[in-house]
């Protein structure tokens, strides 16, 4: 990579902080991008990654932001991601750096210089914002990683990631497909149960009054054989997964309800605790209980 040693010898001469913007699509990021955000941050006081908004071949910026997160663990504490608030990333970095109390560095990739001449061409206006080659990712191509996602080949997959990542968990971000109680569905769950489980999830909020959270459909076979469970809970996602997987309407319906009283509990300010016999497990299995006996009473074919 070509983190220009010149510009950053300079640059850290001055007592001036030094901000690096990292634009691109990252649609997946993988190990070259994660890369020349370990190396910007040793040169700058802070790195932000900045993504752009767009999809690529139904690779989502929400989907690389959940890769992101994977890495944050081997990242240092001075790199933000963000998805931009633009169009394009590169007009949120034209944005960020009219603030002259900062000096930037703006890191391109392949192909991308072109887009920031108007930085080269104005000095005086720019004064305190520097180009840099990200450089060149050997080996590494981004519609590779997409192609080995699509078609699930973790070994292919491994050799996209950074040491330390598991492949399996970045393909699980593309095979655990969020659901947002609604008519659609992703394609492998069965169709015929996305309406029910709507009108569960609109009848379990209404009685917890609460408003209806992020739910994620698992329909992985080995889901719950490897994390031991038919779903959860993530409070600062506020965000519930459940497994459809080779379970009946009933099963799905009783840990969404007990999931949905953990959110309730969560909005109301309790501190969650998952062990068995806690008050807060006791509360969600009695009201998940409650909630679906009046639920299956209305709707029997729930447990058909």
């Amino acid at each position: 990579m070509n983190i220009g040693e010149e510009i950053v010898s300079q640059l850290l001469e001055e007592s001036t902080p030094i901000i690096a913007l990292y634009p691109g699509k990252f649609k997946p990021p993988h190990a070259g991008h994660f890369d020349v955000v370990i190396k910007a941050a040793k040169i700058a006081d802070k790195v932000i990654v900045i993504m752009s908004q767009g999809s690529k071949d139904e690779f989502t910026a929400e989907d690389s932001m959940k890769v992101w997160r994977l890495y944050e663990d081997l990242l240092p504490g001075n790199v933000q991601i963000i998805i931009s608030g633009k169009s394009s990333p590169v007009s949120e970095v034209f944005d960020i750096i009219k603030d002259k109390s900062t000096d930037f560095l703006v890191l391109y990739g392949k192909g991308e210089e072109s887009r920031y001449r108007a930085i080269e061409k104005d000095p005086n206006t720019y004064s305190n914002v520097k180009i840099v080659d990200a450089g060149t990712f050997e080996g590494l191509h981004v519609t590779d990683l997409r192609n080995a996602i699509n078609n699930k080949n973790l070994e292919d997959i491994q050799k996209h990631l950074p040491k330390g990542i598991d492949a399996k968990k970045v393909l699980d971000v593309y095979t655990q497909k969020e659901f947002k109680p609604g008519p659609i569905l992703h394609e492998s769950f069965t169709p015929q149960k996305a309406p029910l489980m709507k009108k569960f999830v609109e009848y379990a909020c209404n009685e917890l009054s609460i408003s209806e959270p992020k739910i994620n459909i698992i329909n992985s076979p080995t889901y719950s054989q490897e994390n031991h469970s038919f779903g959860g809970y993530i409070p600062s996602e506020e965000k519930i997964l459940v497994v459809v997987h080779n379970r009946n309407m009933a099963d799905i319906l009783r840990t969404l309800a007990h999931e949905l009283v953990h959110h309730m509990q969560n909005i109301n300010g309790k501190e969650l605790n998952g062990d068995d016999g806690s008050d807060i497990e006791n509360e969600a299995n009695a009201m998940a209980g409650v909630i679906m006996r009046e639920f299956g009473r209305e709707n029997p074919e729930i447990f058909e």
